[in-house]
């Protein structure tokens, strides 16, 4: 039986337009058939169809965002706190982050901010919809590039019930583990640095990527632990 040939059509390429802005994490929204990109410093909608640039949505007065995802109209934005610059030298990315909601129809900010734990960087939706599962890597380093220092946030996860706006934290101090750490410090939590998040069909599981410890969390959502 012949091999299937596999080909690819390139439909269109988009370049940020805004200072400063670049492309992280992709989100797309069927009801308004847009994308939906973060890149530091903010998000921009752009037209799934064509590419053509819709809006830009600027998170700069709040810190930075890492990403985005979207459920039935509702965009979740992951933004880090500031982190020290000239113009901000008592700014720190340790700081708690807080995740913004908007209305993809609108464009608008939907309710209140939620604050999470230090440097939000990955965030999901359970497939009801219900909640948000949000990783908190808690990078001890202020920037990407400069020296890592104390203090050293504990890495978590943020729960969020949509209706409420209310957290649950799920830490990893004293939890089970299986495997060997040999660098890491396990008791304490520190770097395992929550990256990445999948739930299991019935939303009853998530499992979550600890890049630093080259391992994965298993977090039970009904009693979030």
């Amino acid at each position: 039986k012949p091999e299937a040939t596999l080909t690819f059509t390139k439909l269109w390429t988009y370049g940020p337009t805004s200072p400063g802005q670049v492309s992280e994490i992709p989100a797309f929204d069927h009801r308004t058939n847009t994308i939906w990109v973060a890149g530091i410093v903010g998000v921009d909608v752009i037209d799934a169809d064509t590419g053509a640039f819709v809006a830009h949505i600027d998170v700069t007065p709040h810190g930075a965002v890492n990403s985005v995802a979207i459920h039935n109209g509702l965009a979740a934005l992951a933004v880090e706190a500031e982190s020290q610059s000239t113009a901000c030298p008592s700014c720190d990315r340790r700081n708690p982050g807080k995740v913004l909601f908007y209305d993809t129809l609108s464009r608008e900010q939907s309710g209140d901010e939620v604050v999470v734990d230090s440097l939000p960087d990955m965030l999901t939706f359970t497939h009801d919809g219900s909640k948000l599962l949000v990783a908190n890597e808690g990078t001890p380093n202020r920037m990407a590039d400069a020296a890592y220092q104390a203090v050293d946030p504990a890495g978590s996860v943020s729960i969020i019930d949509l209706a409420t706006r209310t957290v649950k934290r799920a830490l990893f101090q004293g939890v089970p583990t299986s495997g060997t750490f040999p660098r890491l410090p396990a008791a304490t939590g520190m770097d395992f640095e929550p990256e990445y998040i999948a739930i299991n069909h019935e939303d009853t599981l998530a499992f979550v990527t600890l890049q630093e410890a080259n391992g994965v969390a298993v977090l039970d959502l009904a009693s979030s632990q």
